[in-house]
């Protein structure tokens, strides 16, 4: 029997885990331990639907549903409380929950809450009732493994210059500037981004027996679902290349992109809410630092 590599296998059992292509079977009422109120289903569906969202994407969401149940006469709880119903039926029926983290994707030190529902066990009934996202051939699981592996060592590499630059000296201004920069990204989690065209060219680093198995346009097509299902996130800050001569500042700079110009936020993907969410063992292994790992918040 062949070994299999465990942080692939971590990769296999978490994408995509969740019932997408059977919502019948999720809302059947006899499997819920509590039934769900029509708008707690509607909002579960959509949250399943769109992989992740954000507080004010859910919250928004859930303020049109619970105002038309109000008008048809029901009480709906605030989104807490909503959440914490939801997962007393998801928990113990299907071994998949409602998790969020705070993370701050956009670089500009506030953080923001992302929802999704996650698996809870990797075992054998839930995988066989899981619908996957794209095909799980190895070569797709060894390539997300490798931009994972290269997202994490660019940001250890950048903490590190950090580190030295500290130690060389400087003014006490501008050592509380850097100690105040790292300490935010001990908060939120891997804040390091590469362009898709790095990424994409991960596949040449790719091992035996992975190496010349995944084309462009193979890798594309990954990176647009890896994307969309909250896997990788689009890093609306833009990070200068130091050898290309953004050294005005005398190191990496980070410029902000206006939020409409979409050709310049899709250059670059950091680490998405549904990593930290699924595979933070795996980001740990990869060589990320438990202390940059964003905690999780729980729903009970």
């Amino acid at each position: 029997m062949c070994k299999i590599n465990y942080d692939i296998f971590m990769i296999y059992c978490c994408i995509d885990y969740r019932l997408t292509d059977h919502p019948q079977q999720l809302y059947n009422p006899s499997r819920m331990s509590r039934q769900l109120s029509q708008s707690q289903q509607i909002f579960l569906q959509r949250l399943m639907a769109a992989h992740v969202l954000s507080d004010d994407e859910a919250k928004k969401i859930w303020a049109e549903l619970s105002s038309q149940s109000d008008r048809e006469g029901g009480r709906e709880r605030n989104l807490n409380e909503t959440l914490s119903a939801i997962n007393k039926s998801l928990v113990p029926n299907f071994s998949l929950e409602i998790k969020s983290v705070s993370l701050d994707l956009l670089g500009n030190g506030e953080r923001t809450l992302y929802h999704a529902v996650v698996n809870k066990d990797a075992d054998a009934t839930a995988k066989a009732a899981a619908t996957p996202t794209f095909e799980k051939s190895p070569h797709d699981l060894a390539f997300v493994r490798l931009a994972f592996e290269n997202l994490i060592e660019k940001f250890n590499q950048s903490a590190e210059d950090i580190a030295n630059e500290e130690e060389e000296g400087g003014d006490n201004n501008n050592r509380k500037k850097k100690k105040r920069s790292s300490s935010s990204r001990q908060i939120f989690g891997c804040s390091s981004s590469l362009s898709r065209i790095e990424l994409v060219n991960l596949r040449l680093e790719l091992p035996e027996p992975h190496k010349s198995k995944l084309s462009i346009q193979q890798v594309e097509k990954l990176l647009i679902v890896l994307e969309l299902e909250g896997w990788l996130a689009a890093a609306t800050l833009q990070e200068e290349d130091e050898e290309e001569g953004g050294r005005q500042s005398g190191g990496n700079k980070r410029k902000s992109t206006s939020g409409s110009d979409k050709s310049n936020k899709a250059k670059n993907l950091q680490i998405g809410p549904r990593t930290y969410l699924e595979l933070p063992d795996l980001l740990k292994d990869l060589g990320l630092d438990r202390n940059h790992i964003p905690q999780i918040i729980l729903h009970a």
